[in-house]
């Protein structure tokens, strides 16, 4: 099992020794640690050693199309079946959409969807499973694994126009920006980022 951890730095970057005594003091009071697991196998949960490890987040990546799928789809059942070991233990759900397996390039890359096309699948994200308000708008959008439909890389970190079909940065921030807009009492995570080397 993979543990994942998160936390929110204090004083934007700066080390607690340099921040003067009343910033200490406001600054812890802002700071959020959460100690989680990123892994979407509905078994984790019913593993032996699970109770002990204390976990309350858990963390799954899954198809930004999920819910548009047919409800018998094995990735969709499989989805849920995490959805609801996860309940059982009382752990907070966060769910990160990512690229969908049926939606592929001719190079043999991920497609990223459209505009229109993620605002569907996220509204019916969001209709479907409103419970979830932990939410990734997309996972790792630095993973040089999805092309937007002009072919332009999603990972590419420049952008030859500032148009959703030209640049991967804005498409990436436009998902961010989409997700809050449709959900505003979800917490959404601006960038989960791939950390290969010399990316």
């Amino acid at each position: 099992m993979a543990l994942v951890v998160a936390s929110v730095v204090l004083g934007c970057g700066r080390d607690v020794s340099e921040l003067r005594e009343g910033e200490v003091a406001a600054s812890r009071a802002l700071v959020d640690f959460a100690l989680g697991i990123s892994d979407s196998d509905a078994e984790t949960f019913s593993h032996p050693a699970w109770d002990g490890l204390n976990v309350q987040r858990a963390r799954v990546v899954v198809p930004y199309d999920v819910a548009l799928r047919p409800a018998s789809d094995a990735r969709r059942l499989k989805f849920e079946a995490w959805l609801q070991a996860a309940a059982a233990k009382s752990v907070e759900r966060y769910v990160t959409l990512g690229p969908s397996e049926l939606r592929k390039a001719a190079n043999g890359k991920f497609l990223a969807p459209t505009d229109v096309e993620y605002r569907a699948a996220f509204e019916a994200f969001h209709a479907t499973y409103p419970a979830i308000w932990l939410v990734g708008a997309w996972n790792e959008p630095n993973f040089p694994n999805t092309v937007l439909q002009s072919g332009v890389p999603l990972d590419q970190p420049t952008c030859a126009s500032e148009d959703l079909e030209s640049c991967g940065p804005l498409r990436a921030a436009f998902y961010y920006r989409l997700v809050v807009s449709i959900c505003p009492g979800c917490t959404v995570a601006a960038g989960e980022f791939d950390a290969t080397p010399n990316d």
